[in-house]
């Protein structure tokens, strides 16, 4: 059975919009997350379903992912 997909003009705006930026400081990185909310109920959603914890783990996570990778090679 395939998935189910609204026509593009009926699809839902997200309630909210993350950028993510990586930045490179001298022998370091910094990666930088902001998020924006249309409506102060999406982001009070968000902090219900976990959404805050969420990003903390994942970004807990990533140092192990990229520890070894060398950006020269």
């Amino acid at each position: 059975m395939g998935s189910a997909r609204l026509p593009r003009d009926e699809t839902p705006e997200p309630d909210n919009r993350t950028t993510v930026t990586f930045e490179q400081i001298g022998e370091s990185s910094r990666m930088t997350l902001r998020s924006v909310f249309h409506t102060d109920e999406a982001f009070a959603e968000a902090v219900e379903y976990g959404a805050e914890q969420g990003y903390v783990e994942g970004i807990g996570q990533i140092d192990a992912l990229l520890g070894g990778y060398d950006a020269g090679a």
